[in-house]
């Protein structure tokens, strides 16, 4: 146990069949674990019967956030602090290794998923661990081939570089891992639960509207201090309005893949009565243009091949911020080794259990 830490006490430790699957749940909170406990079983129950759950143990921990796990994992290679936060920050993750299927461990955030409104919101909790447990079973060549690749926004030194990054990270090199993963759920017979949780990140999404026009307060301002050039200024705000809809192609696109078209229309006319009026048609063509190209992904490139299509999404960016006076470069290789120890929040981590839940008879760890 890292120095400085007091134990967490554990409040419940439970032991369960569901079939041939052995669920343990270990929470430090007392509220909505029961709760939570029932949902995780109705997702093994349903993988299972539509003959695709990968697992025979489970390691369920609700947890009031994710520090033990994120002291566990910090000195793991590839762990960087962007990838941290990006763990520690989700309301759920499910932490698994691509050689050892045999168990995941399933790590629910009780702050995280009450600051997203989730903890009270049972059929959007379930549709989120139905989603993160698909990640395993979405492994194919394309996501394979994902974790080959490494995406870089030239230059790299900038902070508004750094958001682009992460934005074109999330829209090209991570999407095919998002995509599969829902469409597996949708697969998996938990389109009720995908199609409510997709309604309310649009309707978040759509929430952060009104501070659109604090954004452009705060970037003129950069802009007039001198801490941005103001060629950036509409780049910097195109990429605030992007942040809040692209992403929702990777969560549509697969509803058409399924041939599921009339729950999908449902969720577009959503997105053009909130998003899209307020945002223009600029860039509801440019989310058209992204959830075409994740529709039409296959599942067997090779590394090679996902570069190309990567470098595809990658010019409608370049040519959507184009529009706006930004010329938006970027690099795409391949790397020298594949990693086999994963998160479903596209990090790399081990799947050690946190020493400050370990018990002395053994009974609540591996």
């Amino acid at each position: 146990m890292p120095s400085g830490t007091a134990p967490r006490t554990v409040k419940h430790f439970s032991l369960h069949r569901i079939n041939n699957v052995e669920l343990r749940t270990i929470a430090d909170v007392d509220d909505g674990v029961i709760q939570l406990m029932l949902h995780e079983e109705n997702v093994i129950r349903g993988y299972a019967r539509a003959g695709m759950w990968p697992h025979h143990r489970v390691m369920l921990f609700v947890l009031q956030d994710l520090q033990p796990l994120m002291r566990q994992v910090q000195d793991r290679p590839g762990m960087t602090r962007e990838r941290i936060a990006a763990i520690q920050d989700q309301p759920a993750t499910v932490l698994y290794d691509l050689k050892a299927l045999d168990e995941c461990s399933v790590y629910v955030n009780q702050q995280a998923s009450v600051k997203a409104g989730y903890w009270n919101d049972l059929p959007a909790m379930e549709g989120l661990l139905a989603h993160e447990h698909a990640h395993p079973i979405a492994e194919n060549d394309t996501v394979r081939a994902s974790r080959m690749l490494q995406l870089g926004v030239v230059p790299s030194a900038s902070a508004f570089n750094a958001v682009l990054t992460a934005l074109c990270q999330k829209l090209s090199l991570l999407a095919p891992r998002e995509v599969f993963a829902n469409e597996k759920a949708l697969h998996g017979g938990f389109q009720p639960a995908l199609a409510h949780l997709n309604q309310r990140l649009i309707s978040e999404a759509a929430s952060g509207l009104p501070g659109r026009t604090a954004l452009v307060q705060r970037i003129n301002n950069a802009v007039a201090s001198g801490h941005h050039p103001a060629h950036d200024a509409a780049a910097l705000l195109l990429a605030g309005d992007y942040e809040l809809c692209l992403p929702l192609a990777i969560e549509v696109a697969p509803f058409y893949r399924c041939g599921m078209t009339t729950q999908a229309a449902q969720l577009e006319s959503i997105l053009r009565a909130t998003l899209f009026a307020a945002l223009g048609t600029a860039i509801e063509h440019t989310y058209t243009a992204l959830r075409d190209a994740y529709v039409h992904l296959p599942s067997t490139y090779t590394p090679a091949e996902l570069i190309k299509w990567c470098s595809g999404v990658m010019q409608i960016l370049v040519n959507s911020f184009a529009t706006v006076g930004y010329a938006l470069e970027f690099t795409l290789r391949e790397q020298v080794e594949e990693p086999t120890e994963v998160a479903s929040t596209a990090t790399q981590a081990d799947e050690e259990k946190s020493d400050e839940y370990s018990r002395e008879d053994g009974n609540d760890t591996r």
